[in-house]
């Protein structure tokens, strides 16, 4: 066989062998999980792969792109979505984790990099002609240019705990918080062309990768301690940098592969070859990690006043799903929300839970008996007894109890009757009467309002 003849049979046999590692999927995947946490997903001009560095397979999660030179992803690792741009229809899609339900949420963008702020389930993303960086949910409503520069903003990251963001600017680093306040230069020289960022929120440390040295570079947050990582020799135009399980996993734009490296010394421990029909190359790496996205926690909650806490810590903050449950004591009526529950964003659900002493109003038509009646309601749980006027029909409970809702148990009381009372104007006689009457619920006296005219006045005691 001929050297040509030879050459044909071994591109086909990779060829073939391309095929067989990009159609192997892991027992273990699922619609939330496309591979074994931890693993990773990179992005290439026709396909997003799903790559399980520890036994080197691969497949593809998402098929037949539009073979653009601008992939960028990311995930929500709980809710199980994938995010990716398509530079080359100028759009932001989101799909399942297993590649399903794919949704434009952002059209007329060319975006170069996006992160998820998983905590409060936001999008950020880079548009290099606009030099702005932009921010929506991740259903693509309430979107929001965060800030204007007058660089080329290319790679992203965040991390929600710090409210930072970090994102590569060519010749430069920089930073600012979520909304784009305080504004830094972290890194500003010896800068030739930095494309893709990363971060160890642990460490709190940036990485990127300087595509045209082919180098790996980290520095601090506040942009002190820079050190130059790894120079890896032999590679083309690195592209594409990941943090996961404390090693770095960088691309190269024009192979299929993916160095793996050690975070602390930048000292290169292996290769992973991903398959692909042609060597394309990668353009984005994300690395597939639940512990790069920690559910958020939530603050204490107080006990309430005259009440108690139960199911969660009163000192402490608490993890995500926690549900707290609250009580008052007796004589005492919760208002809000009796149990709340710590959200993805770190918020309490429902509305503050607070103990509030129960009264009745005062009745109107009785006279107290062993009740304090200087006060204007009376508390829940305390007893009563009333009687009428004397020489007047009783109806109703004598005997009654503030309950829980702010109301009297019993009937309401009732006094009836006519009674004659020795009340003397100043100019008549004493043996004169003036006639009290009751009169709906109310006593009543016929008064005179003069002795000649003898006209009749109610006064309502």
């Amino acid at each position: 066989m001929d050297r040509s003849g030879k050459d044909f049979k071994l591109l086909s046999t990779f060829f073939l062998l391309s095929l067989a590692l990009s159609n192997k999927v892991s027992a273990s995947s699922d619609l939330r999980h496309p591979c074994n946490s931890p693993c990773l997903l990179i992005s290439t001009p026709t396909r997003i792969l799903a790559v399980d560095y520890g036994n080197q397979s691969s497949f593809a999660v998402i098929s037949n792109l539009s073979n653009a030179n601008g992939y960028y992803v990311d995930v929500h690792y709980k809710l199980g979505y994938l995010f990716w741009s398509d530079r080359a229809q100028r759009k932001i899609k989101r799909s399942n984790m297993d590649g399903t339900n794919i949704t434009v949420i952002h059209n007329d963008t060319d975006c170069v990099g996006l992160a998820v702020e998983w905590n409060s389930m936001r999008l950020y993303w880079t548009e290099n002609p606009k030099k702005t960086i932009s921010v929506s949910d991740l259903e693509g409503n309430n979107r929001n240019i965060v800030l204007s520069t007058t660089d080329y903003p290319r790679g992203i990251a965040v991390d929600p705990q710090q409210g930072l963001m970090f994102w590569a600017a060519m010749s430069k680093i920089e930073k600012s918080n979520l909304d784009g306040t305080q504004r830094d230069i972290i890194v500003s020289s010896n800068l030739s062309s930095a494309h893709s960022i990363t971060v160890d929120r642990k460490r709190k440390r940036v990485f990127w990768v300087d595509y045209r040295k082919d180098q790996i570079e980290s520095v601090d947050y506040s942009g002190s301690n820079r050190v130059l990582l790894s120079r890896i020799q032999g590679v083309i135009n690195l592209f594409g940098i990941a943090f996961t399980s404390s090693f770095l996993f960088v691309g190269e734009w024009h192979r299929n592969t993916v160095f793996k490296v050690n975070a602390s010394n930048g000292t290169v421990v292996s290769s992973v070859q991903f398959a692909s029909s042609t060597p394309s190359g990668s353009r984005g790496i994300y690395g597939y990690d639940s512990t790069l996205q920690p559910p958020a926690t939530c603050p204490a909650l107080p006990a309430p006043t005259d009440g108690a806490i139960l199911g969660c810590p009163r000192n402490a903050s608490v993890n995500y799903d926690t549900v707290c449950q609250f009580l008052c004591n007796n004589r005492y009526l919760g208002h809000g929300s009796q149990e709340r529950r710590c959200l993805l964003n770190g918020t309490w659900s429902g509305q503050e839970f607070v103990c509030q002493t129960v009264t009745c109003p005062l009745p109107i038509n009785a006279v107290f008996l062993g009740c304090k009646t200087g006060e204007t309601e009376i508390i829940n749980g305390t007893e009563c007894r009333f009687s009428c006027k004397e020489e007047s029909k009783v109806a109703g409970s004598t005997a009654r109890r503030c309950i829980k809702d702010g109301k009297w148990s019993g009937a309401e009381l009732a006094c009836t009757g006519i009674r004659t009372t020795n009340i003397r104007h100043e100019n008549e006689k004493e043996s004169d009467v003036i006639p009290e009457v009751l009169f709906l619920n109310r006593w009543m006296i016929l008064d005179y309002e003069s002795i000649h005219d003898r006209h009749l006045s109610l006064y309502i005691l």
